[in-house]
């Protein structure tokens, strides 16, 4: 398998989708930020090396490698997810919280949070 059907076939199996469910979905407030997260994986595999994404495919070792990298951009504050995603809503956040003196941080809080549980009762 050369290196676009491996991706393709980890696509069509939404391996990198499930897999950032299972290991972020605490970490990360919505799903534009899943989604967000699962395009950076998939931009990192589209730039890795040819022969050693099929050698980890040969191997039976994708899955362990997908996860690595999973962690690694959403726990890394050097990572390109952060400094890309996470930075920046951390700066829209601190700027609402400025133009409101604080005041405001309790409404917004509770209406997210509200949002966040309504949508995992489903």
């Amino acid at each position: 398998m050369n290196k676009a059907e491996i991706i393709e076939t980890i696509a069509q199996e939404r391996m990198v989708e499930t897999m950032v469910q299972n290991i972020a979905h605490q970490a990360l407030n919505a799903d534009a930020d899943l989604a967000d997260l699962c395009q950076m994986v998939y931009l990192i595999l589209l730039e890795y090396d040819e022969d050693k994404l099929q050698d980890l495919w040969e191997h039976n070792q994708i899955r362990f490698f997908l996860a690595r990298i999973i962690v690694n951009q959403y726990r890394s504050s050097n990572s390109p997810f952060h400094s890309t995603f996470r930075k920046f809503r951390q700066m829209v956040d601190e700027e609402i919280m400025k133009s409101c003196g604080g005041s405001c941080y309790t409404a917004i809080f509770d209406i997210l949070y509200s949002e966040r549980v309504l949508e995992h009762e489903d």
